[in-house]
């Protein structure tokens, strides 16, 4: 990235020397950032030089499984160099799941070579508010920081890893027509994706895409009191008639895995088959493109969704 931006290589190698970078971006149009520090270089005098800098408090950012293994006791935060911190979770895939402050500070961490925790801190200006791109671009240089983006480190962490691997792969018929069922893995756990495709998806643009959130109530046992039965019956007929797409069963709703799954599968760019009462998978923020967003037509007389629907945000 040009400009005030240093190469992520550049951050991580200040990470592993023990000493804080500037992280800009995250969901939206987030343009705020945060110093970040690996926890293992944690000191008072750095929590202190954090405090100063940034404006704020200081957090202490855990991956998922450390967070949840606290229980209780993470409310009341962990004691890191002497000073009891509040801790925050980043969601378990990192960066792929949420493009938050928390989830960039123990990618950064990680790619460093450190355990997934890191501290992290809001930089605010005079007036108390987080502070934008250029005055974030002044406080790096000032104190000789490195500032990246979110969106670079999560572009470095899609080039250098490898997130998803097919597992399981077989033929499977239905009333719609005939699809490919395979099955991937989390290389970095034990979740797991299905994807049912139609057609060779390899180098392909434009392929009909759904991405389908778990719902056992609806797909399962075709509750009434939902409509994900009828949308996944009606995306497996629309992607069958059209002889080529994929309909990716999201079953922890990560849209970056799911994107994972799809460049794996070969495919460049899509057309996604979307319903207006739904959530939108972001499949664009991990290097998919969506070149449009194909309705899935009229719904059937059902009652509003209940909360038993599991799988959806």
């Amino acid at each position: 990235m040009a400009g005030p931006f240093a190469q992520i290589d550049e951050a991580l190698a200040d990470l592993r020397a023990g000493r804080m970078v500037v992280v800009v971006g995250g969901e939206g149009t987030r343009e705020e950032g945060d110093v970040v520090l690996a926890a293992t270089a944690a000191s008072p005098a750095a929590i202190v030089a954090m405090t100063r800098l940034a404006g704020g408090q200081v957090r202490l950012a855990l991956d998922a499984e450390r967070y949840e293994a606290l229980g209780r006791e993470a409310a009341a935060g962990e004691v890191v160099a002497g000073q009891r911190l509040p801790a925050v979770r980043a969601s378990r895939q990192g960066l792929l799941s949420r493009r938050g402050p928390a989830e960039a500070a123990i990618d950064a961490a990680r790619l460093a070579g450190f355990a997934p925790a890191a501290l992290t801190a809001t930089v605010h200006g005079a007036d108390g508010a987080p502070s934008g791109l250029a005055e974030l671009i002044q406080v790096a240089a000032e104190a000789s920081l490195p500032l990246v983006s979110v969106d670079e480190l999560l572009a470095y962490r899609r080039h250098h890893e490898r997130l998803v691997e097919p597992v399981v792969e077989t033929f499977l018929p239905t009333r719609h027509g005939d699809f490919q069922a395979i099955g991937y893995r989390l290389v970095a756990g034990e979740d797991h994706q299905v994807a049912l495709t139609v057609g060779d998806l390899a180098g392909a643009e434009e392929v009909l895409v759904r991405v389908h959130p778990k719902c056992v109530t609806g797909d399962v046992f075709h509750s009434l009191m939902c409509r994900c039965g009828e949308r996944l019956e009606r995306s497996l007929a629309t992607i069958a008639e059209a002889g080529r797409g994929a309909l990716i069963y999201s079953l922890d709703d990560d849209d970056g895995v799911c994107a994972q799954v799809l460049a794996d599968l070969g495919v460049a760019s899509v057309r996604l088959l979307v319903d207006g009462t739904e959530r939108v998978p972001r499949l664009g923020d991990y290097g998919i493109r969506v070149e449009a967003e194909v309705p899935l037509g009229a719904e059937v007389g059902r009652r509003p969704r209940a909360p038993e629907c599991v799988g959806h945000r």
